[in-house]
């Protein structure tokens, strides 16, 4: 999916890759549809170290779902993961955030503060808990 006039996935790259190292490996999930064309996008990108991981999926009623696909990857993975949806478009650097989870340790979401109730219905919503400590 083009935006402004590059792929969605490049715009997600372009915030990885400055990150390497911490970040070592990217794996691109994908299904058997859309294989062919990641492979070709992969063809002629200069990215490290990206594995292009399929399941076995050719159709929409074959599909895993993305949590499921997600979920047979990160069984096989056994060190800290950062998961990104290949259609979040964000601005973020991702530095102060995986700074926030070294200091943590612990499982962490990145979350934003819609600032009008449109924004907010263009996507899901979370509510806090005022006593948690941010």
């Amino acid at each position: 999916m083009p935006i402004a006039s590059k792929p969605m996935i490049d715009h997600i790259m372009e915030k990885l890759t400055p990150l390497s190292p911490p970040i070592t490996k990217i794996i691109i999930s994908t299904n058997l549809r859309f294989q062919p064309q990641f492979e070709s996008w992969l063809k002629t990108r200069k990215y490290p170290n990206i594995e292009l991981v399929p399941d076995n999926s050719q159709s929409e009623e074959e599909k895993l779902g993305a949590l499921r696909a997600l979920a047979k990857i990160a069984a096989k993975i056994n060190e800290d993961m950062l998961v990104i949806a290949g259609d979040n478009l964000f601005t973020d650097n991702l530095k102060g955030f995986l700074h926030f989870f070294h200091e943590r340790h612990a499982s962490t979401v990145a979350l934003y503060h819609a600032k009008n109730i449109d924004d907010a219905r263009s996507g899901a919503t979370v509510s806090l808990d005022n006593e948690i400590e941010s």
